[in-house]
């Protein structure tokens, strides 16, 4: 088995990044925004290699997720965004 410390830095570098933010500031929404590149590049590798066959469900949880609702989460309040 080939290992593939290129793509795997790639992948944990913005994770690390964005936990040394907690040495800085505890704000999860910022951890999450942070970290976020990893899952496009996670994605992309999922898709390019055909990983566990994600071209067969990744269309499928795009188009579910169009319909999990939108939501601010702050200082231990909910709103939910769009429309009232």
């Amino acid at each position: 088995m080939q290992r593939k410390w290129g793509e795997a830095g790639r992948l944990l570098l913005p994770i690390g990044c964005a936990l040394a933010q907690l040495f800085l500031a505890y704000d999860v929404t910022r951890l999450a925004t942070l970290a976020f590149p990893s899952v496009l590049l996670g994605v992309e590798y999922l898709l390019r290699t055909d990983a566990w066959r994600a071209r067969a469900w990744a269309p499928a949880v795009l188009a579910a997720n169009l319909f999990v609702p939108q939501v601010n989460v702050a200082m231990g309040v909910i709103d939910r965004m769009g429309p009232r």
